[in-house]
């Protein structure tokens, strides 16, 4: 094999890791199509600009003429941005991918809602600030455990549905 073939195959595996699908972007937020036929889409990573300050995920978002249902926040959606400092996250969401809010180093608190049902590893991986936790969903999470992406890894407390009613 010779250099140049050595180099593109290199290239060829590292590329998914760096390369993200942004098909649209709605207010500042990049959306990928997950599914044309079920009109669905996640949330994904910015063009290189950090997210920064309170970001609120609609549950629907129109492009073309179409709306799409935010079904879920991407691997590496959020990925190193330090200074995300709130996070909205709707009912339509129910997964947030691995690395999805890796090093977000000022987020404080998340409310994860009740349609949850998978959180990827590393979602939350150092997250140092992340104190509160509020868990709508029927995911078991534990304060300083890291199961569940770390989501309650840094966490003082986690409140569930019954103690928030």
């Amino acid at each position: 094999m010779n250099k140049k073939s050595i180099i593109l195959c290199l290239a060829m595996m590292f590329l998914p890791f760096f390369a993200s699908a942004r098909d649209f972007m709605v207010g500042g937020i990049y959306y990928n199509i997950t599914s044309e036929a079920d009109k669905t889409v996640e949330v994904t990573s910015s063009d290189g600009t950090e997210y920064s300050g309170s970001i609120t995920i609609p549950a629907t978002v129109t492009h073309n003429g179409v709306e799409y249902s935010v079904t879920s926040i991407g691997r590496y959606a959020f990925y190193n941005c330090s200074s995300l400092a709130a996070i909205t996250i709707p009912e339509s969401v129910t997964s947030i991918g691995s690395s999805a809010f890796y090093n977000c180093s000022s987020l404080a608190a998340i409310t994860i809602p009740e349609s949850m049902t998978s959180i990827g590893s590393s979602a939350f991986y150092n997250c140092s600030n992340l104190k509160t936790v509020i868990n709508y969903s029927d995911l078991p999470l534990q304060r300083g455990y890291s199961n569940y992406g770390y989501v309650a890894g840094y966490a003082d407390r986690v409140i569930y549905l019954d103690e928030v009613i």
